[in-house]
Formats: structure tokens, C-alpha cells, sequence
């Protein structure tokens, strides 16, 4: 017969002593009285027997055990039968398959099936028993950390998930690990939307690389918690000013990443704005506010210090803890917590630093016993409502803190605490500052009445206005347009009902004019003018340039106000200009094509001279027919490249690629070229791959012995600085100035000459400042704003 344990509730009085409960399964009568021997002798072990799995499966609904140990062939069930029922049921307590059967596939399917270690029966009864006992100690522990983590990770979900901050882990590479609910609720986006992207792709790019440096300094640990603000893009394509306090805790278990904490400070952003210009004698609270960041910034120096290292087996639920502690401490809102008795027994720093009241002067206490003013706000029944299972927010009240002297505006979110096992223990708080909104408030409020008394003078001034001001709708519909506006297209007020874009233009423009509204309406803003044609009420046309700005109306998109202005003389010179250029270059070709075969014909027929039996003054005379005729040629073929200079639009053009461009039609030269790092674009006309053309051509003519050239690229005060530069003979100092004129030089003296025009279109210069006999150094400048760096953040 087994030996049978005593009943469950006697042996969860044995557990107390023996501490582990082991319920032992096996067909065999004697080794399980020798096993129940080995263990309880210990005094670690209580170990209940049985020889029937079906047994065995009522005794662990029965509950009270930490362990099973199981063999594996057993007349009812083996043991891989018996532990699938157990896994089946839902039960998660640690099984430990001990069998004589050695084969490899049972060992498989026991781990396959949920088993946390295999032992096989055979050899010494000590070490057999001596490794049995500790591979049940070791998985009760194990198991005990997991629940111990899981309990961890449920407290702290359920905080995660109640606060309005955004709390989010970067990993080592700078993607994003987890994003905390509040960013679907602040910013829209749906679940996951986040899960491996780069958070900087939503930031405003104005902010982008200052935000990069802090977040770098951040994973080199050189941060010590100092606060970002920058602005954060919206689903709808807003962008919302957001703080971020950000903490490096890239190898620690449970985390391994970089948490950051962020709450939404449009609001604050906007109440500064109108305090800085109004409203000086704030300034006193903002210098409250830096020293509140201050000493956040301080705790968090603090935290950094603090951080242990963890036994093996404890790393994950004492990283889970210290990650809990760091993300109540950092949040910059009051995290408090109940119990059922709505006693204190979580007070966050925040709150210290709200109300000068140490933690440990509250814990036990009551909230409406404690703040008066919070029983006023109607907090305790709210707070009754959290313990039946709501999550409640309190409206905007007063506060008084006798013991710092402290007065403000508060609110209060109060959801219910859950154990592990779903059951309500209590309340937790979030306490919101709102004394800034407030202020915030009254000074909106004061602003507007403002507004609406300067009202008839901004109408007068839109009535009276030279420029066409229109209101459309995001269909392109208009609403409104000025008098100005009006008397361009030849309407009247009562026409403005059946007027829109595709009244006024119509084809390729009207794809532009749709597109721009959608552009407009996503990203609150159009950099740029935009050239239409409109119709006017008699047949006519119109050419103007116009550019539109966003009305909001509750925060969403309303209306788009346009200026636009008549440009219709200005496009029809220069559809004249372009026009006569096109006849001139036609004249230009036909000419040069004539020049040139009479020119043929020149020197064809100077060659065919015969010159020796001509005596020395002819000779003299031919030659300088010749070198004549050669000059002209060379002029001719200068006309070819000159014409269509400043033809073309300016385009930005890579640097790097244009040198590597130019020197393909160089590779039979055996010189070395050094290409730079890094990478600009220059705004230049499209005739610029020329210039380092002629650059390069000048320095294999005439730099005597040339091995290497090289381009570099830096940023100077006067802009970007682009440097060609060879190892030969250099230029002569008094001529540094004189080789970009016309005619100077051996040759026909036009290829620097051509290279100071090419540049001079889009106001780029150049100039000469190599050392005579160690090299040439042309220095080309291209002023800011017309270049840009190619490397993004």
C-alpha cells in the first residue's frame, strides 16, 4: 500500500517545517517509501505518496503541493500521459520526470510537454537521491521567481498602464522595444505601431538632432537624467511639444535598453509663450519649475548610483523592482496607493515635492483625514467607486498645504489594484498639477476678450489689403476671398457660393492644387509658393503665386487661408525672355555650324601650303594664320559651352559624384584622388560638373609633374568651403588673379574664365591660395542656403 501523507490541511501545517511539498508518483510501492525516506531525512521535504496517476491527479486538484516527481512507465498512464493532464488542467507547479527508462525520445517528450527536469533512476541511492533533492529545490525556486517576477510585472502593468506619461524602452540599436499605452492615447497611433521603429522618425526634424545628441549622450551614459523637450508627430500629422527624461539600462536583466518617461507639454508650451509676453511676473514659477527639473534631474543621479548587482537567480525579479522604482520616481505627475482600507501606503517624490510632506509621514493615513480639500473634491467617494472595479478622474480643485504653505489646482485618477490573481486590494492615485493649466486659462481667456475687441480693426485691415487673401475649404471650395481677391478674377461677393479650384484651373494644376491642400492639410504648414494659371469671369487668364496656412476649429482642420498675388507681367517677360534665348541659341548654332566649315576650309588649305620653298617672312606670315585659325576654333567651341549657360534651372547636385564624374575622362593619367567623408549637395547650375572639369584639366596642363588631387569639403562662417588641390608647381602669386580673366594664358585662357561664370549664376565664388611651388589650391565658397549635408540623424 502507499504511504499516504496527512490530510491537506495538516500537511499545510507540515510545509511550514518541512517547506517543500512533494507529491511522488510511481507504480512502485518500495521506492516510494525509500524515496519518501531520502527526502524527509533532510527536514527540507514533506513528500506525499502515490501509485496511481488518476490519484495522483485528484490529491493535486486538492492542492497544497510545491512539487511533482513522476515516473514514467505506471499501468494507467505512463508519465508522459499523466504530466500532459497536468498541464492541461492549467496547473504550472514544477514536474520532475524520474524514470528508469533511459531512452533519449521520453527525455525529449517530457521537456516538450512542460517538464522541468529529467533524472534517470540507477547508480548510487545517495548522489540519486542527494540530485533528486536538489533539482526539486531548484525548480521550486525557479518557479517562485517567475511568480515573484509576474507579480512584479502585474503591479507594475497595471501602473504603466493608468498613467497619462508615455513610458517607452529603446534597445541598443536606438528601436523601439515597448511603448506604454498612453502613446495611443496621446498620439493615435494603434497598438504595436511603434514595435521596431526609430523613435526619431516622429520627431519634428527642427528638433531631430538636438534631440540625437541628448539621446546619444544617453547611451553613453553621459546623461544624468537631464530632461528633452522637443515636438512629437501625431497620427494626423500634428506635432505635439513633448518632455522626455530618459535613463540608460542597457544590460540590465528584464530591461537591457534605454527607458524614457514623456508627458505631453503643448499646453505648458503654449502658457509660456503667452506668460513670456505678457505675463513677466511669472517668472518666479518658472524658476520653480527649473528647480523641480533640477532636482529630478538630481534623483535620478542618485538612482543611477544606487544600482546593484543581482544574485543569478534573483536578476529578474530585482530588475523588474529597480525598473518599477525608477519609472514612479521619474514620472513627473504624484503616484499614490491604498490599500482596501484606503490608508496610504505609496507616496511618490513628486508628491514630497508637491506638498512638503515626507512618505513616511503619511503611510497608514487616510487621504480625506489627512487634505480636508480632497474630501470637498468628493475624492473618498471616488476612491469607493476605484475599490468596485472603475477607473474615475476628478475634475480640476483647489489645494492647500498648511505644512509647506503651498497653494494650487490639482486632479486626480484613481483605478483599482489587482493581486495576481484578479482580485481588487486596493486603489492606486494619479495626482496631476494643474496649476499652470489654470493660470494658462485665465491668460487664454484674457487674450481672447482682447482679440475679439481688436476684431473690426482686422477686418478693416483684410478689406483694404493690396494682396488677394481667400478662404477655402478642404475640398477647395471658397468661403470667402477680399475685395483684392475679387476684382483680380473679375467676381463679385455673390459669386463666392459657386466658386472653387476647379471652377478656376483645371488639368496638371488641379492634380498640384488637390495635392497641395492634402500636403497642407497633414503637415499644418506649406514651405513653399505655388504658381497657378486662373480663369477669370470674362475668359481671360491670370498667372499668380500663392501660398495657404491651416484654420483649426477644435483642434482639427477647418479652412485654408491663401495670399496670393498677380504675377502675370512677370510670367510673360520671362516666356518672352525664354522665347528670344531660344532664337538666339537657334542663330548661335547656325552660325557657329557656318563658322566652322568655313574655318575647315582655312586650315586645310594652310596645311596643304608647301612652305619649304617659301622664304622666311611668308613661312612667318602662314604660322601666324595658323595659330589664327586655331584661336578661332578654340573661341568657337567656348561658344558651344557658353551658350547654354544659366540656360537650365539651378538643381542640387552632389559634390562628390560631379568630381567622380569628371574624372572618368582622366584615367589614363597616373594620378591618385582623394574624394571626401562626407557628403554635401550644392544648389549650382547644371553646367557645374564643368568646373571640376576645368579644375582637373588645368592641373594636369599646367601643374607640372601632377600625382595627386584631392577634394575636401567643410563648413566655414561664410559657408561651405570646397577645396581642389594638387601636389604641382602651384600658381605664381601675381598671377593668382589674372588666370580667371578672359584670354590669359598659353591656351585660349577661356576654362577658368568659363568656371568663375558657371559658378557666379547661384553667387558660389572662386578664387586661387595655393603656395607657389607647392601646389595649386582653388578655394570654391557656396554661401548658406545653398548647400546642405547629404548625412541625416
Amino acid at each position: 500500500m502507499p504511504i499516504r501523507s496527512p490530510s491537506p490541511i495538516i500537511r499545510t501545517k507540515c510545509k511550514a517545517f518541512f517547506m517543500i511539498s512533494v507529491l511522488y508518483v510511481d507504480d512502485e510501492i518500495a521506492l516510494l517509501e525509500i524515496c519518501k525516506l531520502f527526502l524527509e531525512r533532510t527536514g527540507e521535504f514533506s513528500v506525499h505518496t502515490e501509485c496511481s496517476p488518476q490519484q495522483a491527479l485528484d490529491s493535486l486538484r486538492e492542492g497544497g503541493y510545491d512539487a511533482v516527481v513522476s515516473d514514467y512507465q505506471m499501468p494507467e498512464m505512463d508519465g508522459i500521459e499523466f504530466l500532459k493532464k497536468v498541464r492541461e488542467s492549467g496547473n504550472s507547479i514544477p514536474f520532475i520526470t524520474f524514470t528508469g527508462k533511459g531512452r533519449e525520445e521520453i527525455a525529449i517528450a517530457a521537456f516538450e510537454n512542460g517538464a522541468d527536469f529529467y533524472l534517470q533512476k540507477g547508480g548510487d541511492p545517495k548522489s540519486q537521491f542527494a540530485e533528486l533533492a536538489h533539482k526539486i529545490r531548484k525548480s521550486v525556486e525557479q518557479r517562485k521567481s517567475v511568480q515573484t517576477l509576474w507579480e512584479n510585472e502585474t503591479r507594475f502593468r497595471a501602473l504603466i498602464q493608468n498613467t497619462s506619461d508615455i513610458v517607452s524602452i529603446f534597445d541598443r540599436n536606438g528601436s523601439i522595444l515597448y511603448i506604454s499605452p498612453a502613446a495611443e492615447r496621446i498620439l493615435g497611433y494603434p497598438d504595436n505601431y511603434y514595435i521596431g521603429k526609430n523613435p526619431l522618425d516622429f520627431i519634428h526634424p527642427e528638433d531631430r538632432d538636438r534631440t540625437k545628441i541628448d539621446l546619444d549622450e544617453v547611451y553613453e551614459k553621459g546623461n544624468p537624467g537631464t530632461p528633452s523637450e522637443y515636438r512629437l508627430r501625431a497620427v494626423d500629422g500634428e506635432y505635439l511639444w513633448v518632455e522626455s527624461v530618459a535613463i540608460n539600462l542597457i544590460g540590465v536583466p528584464g530591461v537591457d535598453g534605454i527607458v524614457t518617461t514623456t508627458r505631453p507639454i503643448t499646453e505648458r508650451k503654449r502658457a509660456e509663450e503667452v506668460l513670456r509676453k505678457q505675463h513677466g511676473e511669472l517668472h518666479d514659477a518658472f524658476e520653480q519649475l527649473t528647480a523641480t527639473e533640477e532636482e529630478l534631474r538630481q534623483n535620478y543621479e542618485e538612482l543611477a548610483k544606487s544600482q546593484q548587482q543581482f544574485m543569478e537567480s534573483e536578476q529578474k525579479v530585482r530588475a523588474s523592482e529597480a525598473f518599477l522604482n525608477r519609472v514612479i520616481t521619474g514620472v513627473r505627475e504624484g503616484i499614490t496607493a491604498y490599500d482596501r482600507e484606503l490608508r496610504y501606503i505609496l507616496w511618490n517624490k513628486f508628491m514630497e515635492n508637491l506638498t512638503g510632506i515626507p512618505a513616511a509621514d503619511v503611510s497608514g493615513k487616510r487621504a480625506v483625514d489627512e487634505f480636508p480639500f480632497l474630501k470637498e473634491a468628493g475624492a473618498d467617494l471616488l476612491q469607493e467607486r476605484a475599490l468596485s472595479g472603475e477607473t474615475v478622474e476628478s475634475s480640476d480643485f483647489s489645494f492647500w498645504i498648511p505644512q509647506s504653505g503651498k497653494k494650487g489646482w490639482a486632479r486626480a485618477i484613481y483605478s483599482p489594484m489587482y493581486d495576481t490573481e484578479g482580485t481588487i486590494i486596493g486603489v492606486t492615485g494619479i495626482i496631476q498639477d494643474t496649476t499652470a493649466k489654470k493660470v494658462m486659462e485665465h491668460v487664454l481667456q484674457t487674450t481672447i476678450e482682447e482679440l475679439m475687441t481688436n476684431e473690426e480693426r482686422y477686418v478693416s485691415l483684410l478689406e483694404r489689403s493690396l494682396d488677394c487673401i481667400y478662404i477655402h475649404d478642404l475640398e477647395g471650395n471658397f468661403i470667402d476671398a477680399n475685395p483684392a481677391a475679387l476684382a483680380l478674377l473679375g467676381y463679385t461677393k455673390d459669386d463666392i457660393p459657386h466658386l472653387s479650384f476647379t471652377s478656376l484651373i483645371s488639368g496638371e494644376q488641379l492634380i498640384t492644387a488637390r495635392e497641395t491642400i492634402r500636403t497642407l492639410v497633414k503637415s499644418g504648414s506649406q514651405p513653399e509658393l505655388v504658381e497657378y494659371r486662373l480663369q477669370r469671369k470674362n475668359g481671360g487668364f491670370v498667372d499668380v503665386e500663392t501660398k495657404g496656412s491651416l484654420i483649426l476649429h477644435d483642434e482639427k482642420p477647418y479652412a485654408i487661408l491663401g495670399i496670393a498675388r498677380d504675377i502675370t507681367k512677370r510670367k510673360r517677360a520671362a516666356e518672352a525672355l525664354t522665347s528670344a534665348n531660344k532664337k538666339l541659341n537657334l542663330l548661335f548654332g547656325i552660325t557657329r555650324h557656318d563658322i566652322r566649315n568655313q574655318l575647315l576650309a582655312l586650315r586645310g588649305a594652310i596645311d596643304i601650303i608647301d612652305t619649304d620653298h617659301l622664304d622666311q617672312k611668308t613661312r612667318k606670315l602662314i604660322g601666324i594664320a595658323q595659330k589664327a585659325a586655331e584661336t578661332i576654333n578654340a573661341q568657337i567651341e567656348f561658344t558651344k559651352e557658353y551658350e547654354y549657360l544659366g540656360l537650365k534651372e539651378p538643381r542640387w547636385q552632389n559634390v562628390s559624384g560631379l568630381f567622380r564624374h569628371a574624372t572618368l575622362q582622366f584615367l589614363m593619367f597616373d594620378i591618385s584622388l582623394d574624394m571626401p567623408v562626407d557628403e554635401y549637395e550644392i544648389f549650382a547650375d547644371p553646367l557645374i560638373e564643368k568646373v571640376f572639369y576645368n579644375l582637373l584639366d588645368n592641373a594636369l596642363r599646367h601643374g607640372s609633374n601632377v600625382t595627386r588631387i584631392s577634394l575636401s569639403c567643410h563648413e566655414a562662417d561664410t559657408g561651405l568651403k570646397i577645396l581642389v588641390e594638387d601636389n604641382g608647381q602651384g600658381v605664381p602669386d601675381q598671377d593668382k588673379q589674372l588666370i580667371f580673366q578672359q584670354n590669359f594664358g598659353r591656351n585660349t585662357g577661356l576654362g577658368l574664365f568659363l568656371t568663375r561664370e558657371i559658378l557666379a549664376i547661384t553667387d558660389i565664388t572662386i578664387r586661387e591660395t595655393g603656395t607657389y611651388g607647392k601646389g595649386a589650391r582653388f578655394e570654391i565658397t557656396v554661401p548658406k542656403g545653398a548647400y546642405r549635408s547629404e548625412v541625416q540623424p
